[in-house]
This record gives structure tokens, C-alpha cells and sequence, in this order.
């Protein structure tokens, strides 16, 4: 097989193509998607392909049309799907021509309230994304994140505040929803995260307005700029903080950190690792000094 960078995917030529998660079509080849963000679906957005079924569903209610499947033969390659512990519906790609080859897309190993962490194979090429894949990016456990948040949420609604989560309709939306469950509690959200969330039995009311009492939403991250109008036109006060990796205030990832990623190396046990990627060239670096064969993807990679 020959591996190539596709936007923030992979191409994989193994007589037929197969691109992962392409940014734009390719004559000719097979696109799939491993989960529902945008940034990963510019390829099926402008002309289907194939996802696995969870995530086909997930995309319909986005106004996409891929087929989901349960695996595929592509020429001489069977495809399957594993579990990323990305987002709800995430997968791993599988490929499976005498040499296996494993295309990990976003994933996570840790398990949170909807999705369980990423399923493992043991493969000979393990192709790995590196979001948050170097050492300066170690974060606090799910446990200790929840315990952050449930004391965040006591302490400004027993003020008489309300409360903002900022996280994507599709995928953060789901676990802080999950989340909130657990403590007995429906956050408001908008229409498009309803219709993901009821998918996959999560309980919230569709936020068809603000209310003018102490409440919890959960939002997309553009509504940051809008909290003090919010604040303004309820009189209410408003308080909002952004579940992501990216804020250290709740550093609540969807993606692996280092320890996670070291991890996840050690239990696939690759003869190979490729990296792609943000960190891609440092991720590679930093694996090879913990005793992996690592190397950043880079066009024309035979594997």
C-alpha cells in the first residue's frame, strides 16, 4: 500500500484508492468518513461515500447522504470499522491485504459518559492522527474533569446564574448532555443537537428561546460572543465555559493526549507507526525516543 495526506485524512493506493476523510473528491476512488465533523467531510459533502452505520444516521440529520455499512470489499482490501472513542458514531478505518493497516481518524482511549474509548487492533501499520499527540499535552482524567464541572454548575446556579457549555452540536454536545443526565438535569439546546442527541436516547429541551430564570444550554462555540446580550435580555446573568483540549479552564478532549497515545501504541503493538496530523513531525520524534518505529506521513509513503 502507498499513503498520501488528504486534507485531514489519509489516501491509501492499493490498486484502487480509498481516501479517509478527504477534503475534496479524488477521480475514481472510494471516500469514506470516520465520524460527523465538518472539517473531515469535504469529500462525501460533494459526493457521498461510505461511512459506518451510526454515523450515517448522524450525517442524514446533517443534510448528508452517505451509505453506512457494516465493512466493504475494495478491490483486493476488506474494510471494516472499529470504535474511535472519538464522538458518538466515530470509527476507526481497518484495512486488511496481507499487511493490516489501521487509520485511526480522531480518536480518544479513555471512556466517557456515551462513548467507550477507542477499540484495539493489533496491526502491522498503524496510522495515527496527533491532535494532541506530544508529551506537553497530559490532561486530567474524565473523573476529574466531571468533578470540575459538577461543582462549575452548583456554584453558579445556586447564584442565580445561568450556565453556557460550549461545545460542537455534534460530538461535545452529546457528553456534556450525557453528562448533565447523570445529575438529573435537561440542558437546552438547539434543534440540530437535539435531533443528534435523540439518536442516541440523551434527554434535553430544544432551546426555541432563553428563559428568564437560571438555566443550562449547551451551545456552539459562535455563541460566545452573545452572552452578555443573552444576559441583557433576560436579566439574567450568564456565565459560559468551553469544554475542549484547548482550554485549559476544562481541558475535556475528544482527542488522545500523549499518555493516552503511548498507550494506545503499546496495547496495537504496530511494526510501524505513521503519524498525521497537527504535531504530525514532532508526535513521530517523540515516539521514536520512547522505542517505536515512527515516522510522519508524507506523499507517496510505501507501507
Amino acid at each position: 500500500m502507498i499513503l498520501y495526506p488528504s486534507g485531514n485524512g489519509v489516501m491509501v493506493d492499493a490498486g484502487r484508492k480509498i481516501v479517509v476523510d478527504g477534503a475534496r473528491r479524488v477521480k475514481g476512488a472510494i471516500h469514506v468518513v470516520t465520524h460527523a465533523h465538518w472539517d473531515h467531510l469535504g469529500a462525501v459533502r460533494r459526493g457521498g461515500g461510505f461511512s459506518n452505520i451510526e454515523t450515517a444516521e448522524i450525517l442524514r440529520k446533517r443534510g448528508i447522504e452517505v451509505e453506512g455499512v457494516e465493512g466493504m470489499e475494495v478491490g483486493e482490501v476488506e474494510v471494516r470499522f472499529l470504535n474511535a472513542g472519538h464522538i458518538v458514531g466515530s470509527s476507526q478505518v481497518l484495512l486488511l491485504n496481507g499487511k493490516d493497516v489501521l487509520i485511526t481518524g480522531d480518536f480518544k482511549v479513555e471512556d466517557d459518559v456515551v462513548v467507550r474509548g477507542a477499540d484495539v487492533e493489533n496491526v502491522d501499520v498503524l496510522v495515527m492522527d496527533t491532535t494532541f499527540s506530544v508529551p506537553y499535552f497530559r490532561f486530567p482524567s474524565r473523573r476529574t474533569l466531571y468533578r470540575q464541572l459538577k461543582s462549575f454548575l452548583r456554584e453558579h446556579l445556586s447564584q442565580g446564574r445561568s450556565v453556557v457549555l460550549f461545545g460542537y452540536a455534534v460530538g461535545k454536545a452529546q457528553e456534556l448532555t450525557g453528562f448533565l443526565n447523570t445529575l438529573g438535569m435537561k440542558p437546552y439546546v438547539l434543534p440540530e443537537t437535539h435531533a443528534v442527541n435523540a439518536l442516541f436516547g440523551l434527554e434535553d429541551r430544544v432551546a426555541h428561546s432563553v428563559r428568564n430564570e437560571p438555566a443550562v444550554y449547551i451551545l456552539p462555540p459562535r455563541f460566545k460572543k452573545v452572552l452578555d446580550a443573552l444576559s441583557f435580555q433576560t436579566g439574567v446573568p450568564f456565565v459560559g465555559l468551553f469544554a475542549s483540549g484547548w482550554n485549559p479552564e476544562l481541558p475535556l478532549s475528544s482527542h488522545a493526549d500523549w499518555y493516552q497515545t503511548v498507550k494506545y501504541v503499546e496495547s496495537v503493538s504496530p511494526e510501524l507507526v505513521v503519524t498525521y496530523g497537527q504535531h504530525a513531525e514532532a508526535s513521530a520524534k517523540f515516539l521514536k525516543a520512547e522505542g517505536f518505529d515512527a515516522v510522519p506521513l508524507r506523499n507517496g509513503l510505501f507501507v
